[in-house]
């Protein structure tokens, strides 16, 4: 495994991690974890009087219904790994053209990110109307894999530039693993919530304030890598991947 390679997975992580506090992620993860569990608000923040045997359950089913989701859509993206190495083999032919498209996407998508310009089509979000109950894990699974989907608007800006990488990549594994990666940077702090709900609440609440500086600072990034990409092809591809070397270096 080339070094080159190696170091995107450290990206990947932080990249996951990224995606977790973007505004239209991070407000709702106590509404997730509320749908999946059964559980009302106030019994997961504490405020509602149970019994040490109720709280142990609710707390048991939050934890286990919340790794089941994380599964469900670490699936996801770890398939679009694969898809996206599998459409990757086509650089070779049509390289330098279809990196400068991929650019100009995600220059959109940064002008979109950093609140320049915000398109319908790049704003609409999935909805799913979910009553709340005690879910299986199979089924808190499925809802994940849904809401893999439903976060795309939202997570792929970020996501987009993985994909992108993972598709350059010389094999299938390295493309999957590298979605792994990414799912593992978006499914540590989703446990880590699960853990604590008021945790979540106070660190969400300090948040609201950068939002709108994350964004842009997300946006930006976006931009900056889509130039690359776009002026130099398949070589500013090469040029990307040497920097983001040098970086974990």
């Amino acid at each position: 495994m080339e070094t080159a390679e190696t170091v995107t997975y450290p990206v990947a992580f932080l990249a996951g991690l990224a995606s977790f506090i973007t505004p239209c992620v991070l407000p709702l993860v106590p509404v997730y974890l509320s749908i999946l569990s059964g559980a009302s608000f106030n019994q997961l923040t504490g405020r509602e009087e149970l019994s040490a045997e109720e709280s142990k359950e609710i707390h048991a089913r939050v934890l286990s219904n919340a790794v089941a989701f994380i599964i469900g859509f670490s699936i996801i993206f770890i398939v679009l790994g694969l898809v996206s190495q599998a459409v990757g083999q086509y650089l070779t032919q049509w390289g330098f053209r279809l990196v400068q498209i991929i650019g100009a996407v995600l220059i959109l998508l940064g002008l979109n990110m950093s609140g320049v310009w915000k398109p319908r089509l790049l704003n609409m979000e999935a909805r799913f109307q979910l009553q709340k109950g005690k879910w299986g894990l199979l089924s808190s699974a499925a809802i994940g894999s849904a809401f893999a989907f439903g976060w795309t608007p939202c997570v792929g800006p970020i996501l987009a530039p993985i994909l992108v990488i993972a598709g350059s990549t010389g094999s299938k594994l390295q493309g999957a693993l590298l979605l792994a990666t990414y799912s593992l940077g978006l499914g540590v702090p989703f446990f880590l919530s699960a853990l604590s709900v008021n945790g979540l609440i106070a660190f969400s609440n300090k948040m609201k304030k950068y939002f709108n500086v994350l964004e842009i600072t997300l946006g930006l990034i976006l931009m900056y890598v889509g130039v690359f990409l776009f002026v130099g092809g398949t070589r500013g591809l090469d040029m990307l991947r040497s920097i983001l070397e040098n970086a974990s270096a």
